[in-house]
Order: structure tokens, then C-alpha cells, then sequence
């Protein structure tokens, strides 16, 4: 019969870092408001709204998150977003501004 007490056994548990998680999300954020912006220089407005509604549901754990912190910023992005879902255009204009979210979620 084998005895199990003399083997020793390594491992790791590796729990959720909420961190982790947010900067996650906040990549994934940024990937979509890249996705905006190329779309909206090829003159693909539809792609573009849809990449902008695809960012809300990420976006809102990202708000909750910052609003912790700083309210006023939060309201700004969200302000910001909102904004970025009504684009009906690909104007210049648009793709500045949509240029200077993805930055500024950068920093």
C-alpha cells in the first residue's frame, strides 16, 4: 500500500487581483476606442458606433472604479462616451476627439 504522507506536494492558488482585473478592462476599453477611431478614418461609421457601443458594458466597471477616486472624471468619461456613441459622421473633428480619448485613457 502507498502511504501519501510522505509526498509532498507544491502549488499555487492564484486568487483574482482586482488590479489585475481593471487594468484588463481598461485595455480592453482602449482596444475598442482604437477600433472607433480606425473605422471612423475609413469612413466607417457604423463599425464605428458599433465598436463604441461594444465599450459601455467595460466601461462602467472602468467608471465605477475611477468614480472611487474622482467623481469628476468619471462624469467626464461618461460624458465623453456618450458622446462618442452618437458619432454620425467621420468628420475630422470626430476623429480628434475620439484620437484624444484613446489618449488620454492612456495616461
Amino acid at each position: 500500500m502507498y502511504n501519501f504522507d510522505d509526498i509532498k506536494i507544491y502549488g499555487h492558488l492564484f486568487t483574482q487581483d482586482e488590479t489585475a482585473i481593471f487594468m484588463a478592462v481598461v485595455d480592453q476599453v482602449q482596444i475598442e476606442l482604437e477600433l472607433v477611431l480606425t473605422n471612423l478614418e475609413n469612413n466607417n461609421v457604423s463599425l464605428a458606433q458599433n465598436h463604441a457601443y461594444r465599450s459601455v458594458p467595460l466601461t462602467s466597471k472602468v467608471i465605477s472604479e475611477i468614480a472611487e477616486d474622482n467623481q469628476r472624471l468619471a462624469a467626464d468619461l461618461v460624458r465623453a462616451l456618450n458622446d462618442l456613441q452618437n458619432i454620425s459622421t467621420s468628420s475630422k473633428s470626430n476623429q480628434q476627439d475620439v484620437s484624444q480619448l484613446v489618449t488620454d485613457l492612456d495616461k
